[in-house]
C-alpha cells in the first residue's frame, strides 16, 4: 500500500489525501507513528488539506516520540496561516505539546528520584530541592503540574488527558 502511495505522492503533489492516507496505513496498519507523523505534516503542507491536519499531525509526531519537532513544525505552519482562529488553534497544540513534553520529562526525573532514594516524591518540589532537576516547568496552559505519590503519575491540572494518539494495539 506504501509504495502505491508513494508513487501516487510522486505524481500527484497537490493531492493530500495521498499523504494523509499513507499516515493512516503507517500508523495504524504498521504501528509506526514516525512515519505517520511524517506523512501526516507532508499532508497538512500542500494547499487545500483540511485545517485540522496539522494538529493531528503534531500528535502524531509526539506519539512517534519527537515532541520537539511537533513543535518546530507547528510554529513554522502557524506563521504561514492567515486564518486567526486556525492559528489559535495551532498555538494552543503547540502549548499542548510542550506540556506533554513538560510531563515526559518529569516522568523521567521521577523514575530517577525513586531508583535513588527508593520512593516517589511527594510533591514534585523534591525533585528540585534533590537536584534531580535544575528548574521545574511552567505549565503553559496555566496549570500546575502534580504527582500522585503513591503511583509516580504525573499530571497537568489543567488538561486532565494527555496528548497521545489511539491505535488498533490500545
Amino acid at each position: 500500500a506504501l509504495a502505491l502511495l508513494g508513487k501516487g505522492i510522486r505524481n500527484n503533489p497537490s493531492a493530500w489525501r495521498l499523504p494523509f492516507l499513507a499516515g493512516y496505513v503507517s500508523y495504524y496498519e504498521l504501528c509506526d507513528p514516525v512515519a505517520g507523523g511524517e506523512y501526516l505534516r507532508a499532508a497538512a503542507q500542500v494547499p487545500g488539506a483540511p485545517a485540522y491536519l496539522p494538529r493531528l499531525a503534531a500528535r502524531m509526531t509526539v506519539e512517534g516520540g519527537d515532541p520537539t519537532a511537533a513543535v518546530e513544525f507547528l510554529d513554522r505552519f502557524s506563521r504561514s496561516v492567515s486564518d486567526e482562529r486556525v492559528r489559535g488553534a495551532l498555538v494552543l497544540r503547540m502549548q499542548e505539546v510542550v506540556q506533554e513534553k513538560d510531563l515526559r520529562i518529569l516522568e523521567k526525573q521521577v523514575a530517577q528520584y525513586r531508583t535513588q532514594y527508593g520512593k516517589f516524591p511527594d510533591k514534585l518540589e523534591e525533585l528540585f530541592l534533590s537536584g534531580t532537576v535544575a528548574h521545574l516547568p511552567v505549565d503553559p496552559l496555566g496549570g500546575q503540574y502534580q504527582i500522585d505519590p503513591i503511583s509516580g503519575l504525573v499530571s497537568a491540572s489543567s488538561n486532565r488527558e494527555r496528548l497521545r494518539m489511539h491505535n488498533k494495539l490500545g
